[in-house]
């Protein structure tokens, strides 16, 4: 891979007693040029543009509206620094600490997965189910909480759910907290670091509405073959799901039956080739009825979901 600095126009300092100067359009072009000719071909210019209104602290629009504005020296510097991170394959959420997700900004870096927009679909879904109930208030379980972006956007959408959010790694629940306090919700959003339900009160059993999960499910097979981005810089435990993707949905089938009180959702997000596997693996369980996969905004399987038994 090309480096940055050397294919950037040397244009700092001074020459002849004239003072460079870079416009905003003319260091886009450049840094978009550079992205695609290192494999970024679809959003080279996104990603170009996103990245320099980071640098500025403005937002996508103001910069557009700022094409022909003029970069000081430092901000000049700051944004070679990001695409040059960008160069080595970091993605952009790591690069900018941001992702939107549901509508709602969260703090992000490598202590956790980045949210993807297909994980809107279990928000959606539990969030339709939750409301369509008649419960005033709802207890909600995220087993794998990661950045916290679904305990969180769930808290937001449902102001009279509390949430019980889970995960493994330390440094997400610390990320996860950091979320929660931003948007206000640490009040009604827990966070405990365990193996699934294991660290959850023993009160909590038998009384939980709603279980969501976006595990790994990444199967032993396609990890190696995920973009490299994926594999260098997110968390390796918040993506591989183990032979055919479904260790971790087997197991939180398992500790729901528990958890759920009659009736209540358990809702997963699964692989787009795991369906009829993850059907099987829910049927078999023999506590789950109403069973059903949603699909996301592509027509992909994303979601299954089941509702336990009396």
């Amino acid at each position: 891979m090309m480096n940055y600095e050397s294919g950037m126009m040397k244009s700092s300092g001074t020459s002849a007693g004239v003072t460079t100067r870079w416009r905003v359009i003319d260091s886009i072009v450049e840094a978009e040029v550079l992205l695609r000719n290192a494999g970024v071909t679809d959003t080279s210019r996104l990603e170009a543009e996103v990245l320099l209104a980071d640098t500025l602290a403005v937002s996508h629009a103001k910069l557009i509206a700022s094409y022909t504005d003029y970069l000081g020296a430092e901000e000049r510097a700051e944004y070679l620094s990001r695409i040059a991170r960008r160069l080595r394959g970091e993605p952009v959420a790591y690069i900018t600490g941001r992702k939107e997700f549901m509508g709602f900004t969260f703090r992000i870096d490598r202590r956790a997965l980045i949210p993807r927009p297909e994980t809107e679909t279990l928000v959606e879904h539990v969030v339709e189910q939750v409301r369509s109930s008649e419960r005033r208030t709802t207890y909600i379980v995220d087993i794998g909480a990661g950045s916290g972006c679904i305990a969180i956007s769930l808290a937001l959408l449902l102001p009279g759910a509390t949430i019980h959010a889970v995960d493994i790694s330390e440094n997400a629940i610390s990320l996860a907290r950091l979320n929660a306090a931003e948007h206000r919700v640490s009040e009604r959003v827990a966070f405990y670091i365990g193996d699934l339900c294991s660290c959850l009160p023993d009160a909590l059993r038998g009384s939980i509405d709603v279980i969501v999960s976006n595990p790994p499910y990444v199967t032993d097979a396609e990890y190696p073959a995920l973009e490299s981005g994926v594999r260098e810089f997110e968390p390796m435990v918040a993506l591989k799901g183990g032979a055919d993707g479904l260790d971790l949905f087997r197991r939180i089938t398992a500790v729901a039956r528990e958890y759920l009180k009659a009736g209540a959702l358990l809702a997963v997000e699964i692989g787009e080739n795991q369906a009829d596997e993850a059907l099987k693996i829910l049927r078999r369980a023999e506590h789950f009825t109403e069973m059903r996969i949603i699909h996301d905004l592509a027509g992909r399987h994303r979601v299954i979901t089941g509702r336990k038994t009396e």
